[in-house]
């Protein structure tokens, strides 16, 4: 039974009022209960019409899969549950709603060993959903269960969520020794397959970015929590390809020519959510992307070969000119 998020919460509130074993409810105050919660609930002027809420009633006492078999009686003025204990929260689940669940489940478990999903071993027992039932597996999402630093996800999520200062020992690509700095957490985003997390390292005044796998160690810290008021992450991230936004630059209008070969693909998962067509022809497609030029788009650029051609602007052309014939340098 498809249920919308108004519906749901209809039926909730008349089961939680017929529930309650030492009120009576009538009729016309029941129907104006409810539609006094709907209209808060849902910031509307109207809350439910009689119809509608006749409608939920009959709807209630109909048997599943369509309803609920709520024993729902009207007499007089009065309306009430036949049997007292009875509540749409205490029915068991179907079949098709424990299958539809684990699905869901099974989603969720790309996060296993993250202390706020611990839940769904104890759900998955109550359900009767053991393990031959993982064999059937449906949706698989890409991961690299070998990728150093997912041992730190669980402590880092703990760490973000009770505002720690955390001590972190980090070794760069570029460095043969380790260093240490204190470090205030605020976000775990994961990008390409791998995990960063973001905040602020004690004496940068901008944002940082810890690749998780160059993380050697992490300690409490002493240092006090410096909070994030400021950044709004949705729209930090929204102008870049990727993890690295570079402040020194602005937003610009990259422009691309992509092969006919290559265009159905980048058509159907575009490189940016600004991308947009310029020209369509036989042989190529002209596509504009207005972000800020970032060494993520690099890569995109070059895991698709020869198959796209930078176009505008003319300095990222040159830069991506300049790695292209360093590259064929190494192979004369």
């Amino acid at each position: 039974m498809p249920i919308n998020k108004n519906a749901s919460y209809r039926y909730r509130l008349i089961d939680s009022c017929l529930s309650q074993k030492y009120k009576k409810w009538r009729y016309k105050d029941l129907l104006a209960h409810v539609s006094t919660k709907i209209a808060e609930e849902f910031d509307i002027e109207k809350g439910i019409s009689k119809r509608q809420f006749d409608y939920d009633i009959q709807l209630m006492r109909k048997d599943a899969p369509e309803g609920f078999g709520a024993p729902i009686v009207r007499m007089n003025e009065e309306i009430y549950y036949e049997k007292p204990d009875f509540s749409i929260l205490n029915q068991p689940l179907r079949e098709d709603e424990k299958a539809q669940l684990y699905e869901a489940l099974g989603v969720l478990g790309r996060f296993e060993g993250m202390p706020q999903f611990e839940w769904m071993v104890d759900i998955r027992t109550k359900l009767g959903l053991g393990l031959e039932s993982l064999k059937a597996e449906l949706v698989q999402f890409e991961s690299n269960p070998y990728l150093e630093g997912r041992e730190y996800l669980s402590s880092l999520f703990e760490h973000i969520r009770q505002k720690n200062t955390i001590e972190i020992s980090y070794q760069s690509f570029r460095s043969e020794s380790v260093e240490s700095f204190p470090f205030s957490p605020y976000l775990l985003k994961e990008y390409n397959n791998r995990w960063f997390l973001f905040g602020h390292r004690e004496g940068i005044d901008i944002l940082y970015n810890v690749p998780l796998d160059r993380i050697k160690n992490i300690t409490n810290s002493d240092y006090p929590f410096i909070e994030n008021k400021t950044l709004d992450f949705s729209e930090y991230f929204e102008d870049v390809i990727g993890v690295s936004v570079m402040l020194e630059r602005e937003i610009e209008k990259v422009v691309l020519r992509v092969s006919a070969q290559h265009y159905p693909y980048i058509k159907t998962k575009p490189l940016h959510g600004s991308q947009k067509e310029i020209e369509v022809n036989d042989t190529t497609a002209t596509l504009s992307i207005e972000v800020i030029p970032n060494f993520e788009l690099e890569k995109k650029i070059f895991a698709m070969s020869d198959d796209v051609e930078v176009l505008k602007p003319a300095w990222f052309r040159e830069k991506v000119k300049n790695r292209i014939e360093n590259l064929w340098g190494k192979y004369l």
